[in-house]
C-alpha cells in the first residue's frame, strides 16, 4: 500500500498548468504542495513529510536510532538537504520514499529515491512537462496516453534474469532506480547515482572484528523492525522456518511487537518446514499458524503486476497471498513482514570470489585455506579446487561482476541482440574485491521481488532485511566473513545466536518453492500451451516456438530449472495480455525523450 501520488514539473507557459487540472480531475489526487517549478500531488497527506522551505518526502521517513517516522524535516535539515542535492537525506535518513526538492540552477527539479526502493517512482515526458508517479495508472492518467508493450525490454526482462533496467515494459514509462537521483529541466533529465552501496564495501570502511560485526549487524536490524513495526497493531510475518525469516521473529519479540507467524506448506515433503517454524514459536512464544497451499486456487491466465510497468508478478504466488489476506484478517494484522531478501544482504554467495578476497587481502595464509574449505563444503568441490579457483581470481585482477544470463527458449537472434543494461552498481571502483562486487550484484537480484504481491492492496508489506542501515551494515562486513564451518550467512547467525533454537541457528538445508511451482505447471498444462504457443512472446519472435512445444509435449520429465523458467513465461503472457484492457489515448513522447545515465 505505497502511498500515491504526482509530481508535475514544467515551466508555466509549457502548458503544466493543464497538467496538474488533468491529475486532479483524472485521479484521487490532491495538491499538497505548490512551488515555481513543480507541483506535489498525493492521495494522503499524512504520507507526506514536509521538508520545510524546500520540498517533501513522501512515503515513510526513519531518523537512526529513533522508532516513530518523521513527520517534518525543519528549516535547518532542509536547507542541509537542498545544499547537498539530496544527498544529505540519504546520509542522514532511511525508509521507503520518494523526494522532490528545487535543484541547484533556476527551473530545476530534483526527485530523489531512497536505496531500499520501497516507494516506487515512474516517470514520463509529456507535452509540457515532466510527469513523475508513484504507479503505471496514476502515471497514464495524468499523461493522458495509452501505453505499449516494448518487446525490446521484454526480451531484456528474461534474458537478463533479475536486472533491472531503467526502461520500463512499457514503451516511454521509466523508472528512478533506488538510490538515483533525477534533476529535471524543461528539456531533459538526467539522471545520477545518490548512493551507492561502494561507499560501504570500500576496503577503508570494512570491519575486522566478527564479534563487532554481528553486534552492528544485530542492532541494525533490531533497529529497523522497531521502526517499521512501530505504531502497528499487529503484524503478521510469513514465517517459512528458515534462517532470515526466524531472524526477523526474533528481532519482533526483542522489541515487543505483538505478532502472529504464518507457515505456508507444499504437499511435497521438501515444501514442509513446520517443525523449523514451531520451534522458533515455540521459543518466542508467538502464535503460529500453518496453512496448506492448494494449487486449485491458482489462475495461470491472470497476473497480479497488471497495474505495473513491468511482469514481475509470479502466478504461484497467488496462494500465497490468499492465505497471507486470511490469516491477517483472522489476527487483526495491518502489516506483513517477511525475510525476504536476507539471503542476498547477508551474502549468500555460491562461488570462490570470498577465497579471491581473502587472498588478496592477506595473501596465501591460513585464512586463505579456511575460507577454501568452507567454500567447498557449501558447493560441493574439493577445498583445492576452491583454493584454486581462487586463485585464479585474485589474480585475475578485475573485480567486475557478469551478470548470469539465461538463453533458454529464447530465440537465438533475441539472444544475440539483447542489449543487458549497464548498472552503474556493477561498475566497481579501483581496488575493490570481486567478493564485494559479487555481493553488491546480490543486493541488485532482489529489486524484481517485491513489487506484484496481491496482499500489498490490503495491507503494506515489508522486507525488513532489506532496510537501508542493515544494508549498509551488511556490506562493511568482508565476504569471507560470512562463511564459518561450512555455513553461510555466518554473521547474521552470530548475531542471533542467543536468540534463537540451535537448530535453526545451525540449519544448512533450505526449502524452496520449486515443488509447488512444479505442481501449478503440471495442473495447467494446456492452458499453459495455450497461452505460450498463441501468445505474445512467439508473435515477437522471442520465444522458440519448437523449444518451447518439445518441452510441453515430451514424455520425458522437465528438470527442476524449466518448470520455473517455462512459468516466468506464463506469467509475462498473463502480464501483457491485461495491459491491452487498459487506457488508449495517444502514445506516450518515449522517442523524443532526453535522459541520460550519469556515472
Amino acid at each position: 500500500m505505497s502511498t500515491s501520488f504526482a509530481i508535475v514539473t514544467g515551466s508555466p507557459d509549457s502548458g503544466v498548468a493543464d497538467l496538474i487540472a488533468k491529475a486532479i480531475e483524472a485521479t484521487a489526487l490532491s495538491v499538497i504542495l505548490a512551488r515555481n517549478d513543480f507541483v506535489l500531488l498525493a492521495d494522503n497527506p499524512k504520507e507526506v513529510v514536509l521538508i520545510d522551505g524546500v520540498g517533501a518526502a513522501i512515503g515513510t521517513v526513519f531518523s537512526p536510532g529513533e522508532q516513530e517516522s518523521v513527520r517534518r524535516l525543519n528549516s535547518d535539515g532542509g536547507r542541509r538537504i537542498l545544499q547537498s542535492n539530496g544527498a544529505e537525506l540519504l546520509e542522514r535518513y532511511w525508509g521507503a520514499y520518494v523526494a522532490v526538492i528545487p535543484g541547484p540552477r533556476d527551473g530545476e527539479t530534483l526527485i530523489i529515491r531512497d536505496p531500499s526502493g520501497g516507494q516506487p517512482c515512474l516517470y514520463a515526458q509529456v507535452r509540457g512537462g515532466w510527469v513523475i508517479a508513484s504507479d503505471l495508472a496514476t502515471l497514464i492518467s495524468v499523461c493522458g496516453a495509452k501505453h505499449e508493450i516494448d518487446w525490446r525490454e521484454i526480451a531484456h526482462h528474461l534474458f537478463a534474469v533479475g536486472l533491472r533496467s531503467e526502461r520500463t515494459s512499457i514503451a516511454g514509462v521509466m523508472e528512478l532506480l533506488p538510490g538515483f537521483r533525477m534533476t529535471i529541466s524543461v528539456a531533459d533529465a538526467h539522471i545520477s547515482p545518490v548512493w551507492s552501496p561502494w561507499s560501504y564495501a570500500a576496503s577503508a570502511h570494512q570491519l575486522d572484528d566478527p564479534d563487532d560485526a554481528a553486534l552492528r549487524l544485530h542492532r541494525s536490524i533490531a533497529d529497523s523492525i522497531a521502526g517499521w513495526s512501530a505504531g502497528r497493531r499487529h503484524v503478521l510475518l510469513g514465517l517459512s522456518g528458515g534462517l532470515d525469516s526466524s531472524i526477523v521473529a526474533a528481532a519482533l519479540a526483542e522489541c515487543g511487537q505483538p505478532f502472529s507467524c504464518l507457515n505456508l506448506v507444499s504437499a511435497d515433503p521438501d515444501g514442509d518446514e513446520r517443525d523449523y517454524a514451531r520451534q522458533v514459536t515455540d521459543l518466542l512464544d508467538v502464535p503460529l499458524f500453518e496453512e496448506v497451499r492448494q494449487v486449485g486456487t491458482v489462475d495461470v491466465g491472470r497476473s497480479t503486476a497488471a497495474n505495473l510497468p513491468r511482469p514481475v508478478a509470479r502466478s504461484f504466488a497467488q496462494e500465497s497471498d490468499r492465505l497471507q489476506i486470511a490469516a491477517a484478517a483472522a489476527v487483526g494484522a495491518d502489516i506483513f513482514f517477511s525475510g525476504g531478501g536476507g539471503d542476498n544482504v547477508f551474502c549468500s554467495l555460491q562461488s570462490v570470489a570470498p577465497v579471491a578476497d581473502r587472498i588478496r587481502v592477506g595473501g596465501l595464509g591460513p585464512g586463505a585455506f579456511k575460507t577454501s574449505r568452507d567454500i567447498a563444503f557449501l558447493t560441493g568441490c574439493s577445498w583445492a579446487t576452491a583454493l584454486r579457483g581462487g586463485l585464479r581470481r585474485a589474480w585475475r585482477g578485475a573485480a567486475q561482476y557478469r551478470w548470469p544470463t539465461d538463453r533458454s527458449f529464447l530465440k537465438e537472434e533475441i539472444a544475440n541482440e539483447v542489449q543487458i543494461f549497464s548498472h552503474p552498481w556493477l561498475n566497481p571502483p579501483s581496488g575493490a574485491l570481486p567478493g564485494q562486487a559479487a555481493h553488491v550484484a546480490l543486493l541488485l537480484h532482489t529489486q524484481n521481488h517485491f513489487e506484484g504481491l496481491e496482499r500489498s492492496r490490503v495491507a503494506p508489506t515489508i522486507s525488513p532485511l532489506t532496510a537501508q542501515p542493515v544494508v549498509e551494515a551488511a556490506l562493511r562486513i568482508p565476504s569471507w566473513m560470512w562463511f564459518h564451518d561450512g555455513h553461510n550467512r555466518w554473521v547474521a547467525r552470530a548475531a542471533f545466536a542467543d536468540n534463537l533454537p540451535r537448530r535453526v541457528i545451525y540449519r544448512r538445508s533450505k526449502a524452496t518453492p520449486n515443488s509447488f511451482v512444479t505442481d501449478v505447471f503440471k495442473a495447467n498444462r494446456s492452458r499453459i500451451t495455450e497461452l505460450l504457443m498463441d501468445g505474445g512472446l512467439v508473435r515477437h519472435g522471442i520465444l522458440d516456438r519448437d523449444a518451447v512445444w518439445a518441452a510441453l509435449n515430451s514424455n520425458r520429465p522437465c528438470s527442476e530449472l524449466e518448470y520455473p523458467r517455462l512459468m516466468s513465461f506464463v506469467d509475462v503472457e498473463a502480464w501483457a495480455s491485461a495491459q491491452a484492457d487498459l487506457v488508449a489515448g495517444p502514445p506516450l513522447e518515449g522517442s523524443s525523450m532526453r535522459t541520460s545515465l550519469l556515472v
